[in-house]
């Protein structure tokens, strides 16, 4: 049981870290996106990886493998607007995560989830033939 605890607190702390490494993703993001920065598709994919990588940490640290949320494609019109939908996103889930109550975890992983299929599908929609 005691085990169990410290894997938990081991996977709160890794997920607090990958979500601050997202969001700073997603805001460099934004900004190469907004600048139309040559490395823009590079930043964005960071930024979706990163996101990625942040609800794997979440569905370990609280058990979500079994979770009901279902992942939808997210259609893309401005690649800006997309990504600064995510970034708000990611925000709204660190928010929930502070209230620490048990109603927000599921709250937490679908805007979580949000967040990443949207920067998914930016991403995809930007590296379309005749995209840039």
């Amino acid at each position: 049981m005691a085990t169990e605890k410290i894997e938990q607190q081991v996977l709160l702390e890794k997920l607090e870290q990958t979500l601050a490494e997202a969001e700073l993703k997603t805001k460099k993001a934004l900004e190469s996106t907004t600048k139309k920065d040559p490395g823009r598709i590079k930043d964005l994919w960071a930024a979706a990886e990163a996101s990625e990588f942040s609800s794997l940490i979440y569905a370990l640290a609280f058990g979500m493998e079994d979770s009901k949320t279902i992942t939808r494609a997210v259609e893309i019109g401005n690649s800006s607007e997309a990504i600064k939908e995510a970034f708000d996103a990611l925000q709204k889930t660190k928010a929930l995560l502070v209230k620490g109550r048990l109603e927000h975890t599921l709250d937490a992983y679908d805007s979580l989830r949000h967040a990443t299929d949207t920067l998914r599908s930016a991403y995809l929609s930007t590296t379309r033939p005749g995209k840039t």
